[in-house]
């Protein structure tokens, strides 16, 4: 489960990036994908053996 919510906010924070003009929320949005970039290669380090979510 923590595998696909961290995939899917991934990808919402992506698009939301790809849409912001601020500086301010494009760095704020930035720091939280790398967040959860970091969770999903912690996971994926751990064995989780949940299948990959496909969007």
């Amino acid at each position: 489960m923590e595998r696909f919510v961290a995939e899917c906010n991934i990808t919402r924070f992506e698009q939301m990036l790809r849409k912001a003009s601020d500086p301010a929320e494009q760095q704020l949005l930035e720091e939280l994908l790398a967040e959860e970039r970091a969770k999903l290669n912690r996971t994926n380090a751990a064995g989780s053996t949940e299948p990959v979510a496909v969007f």
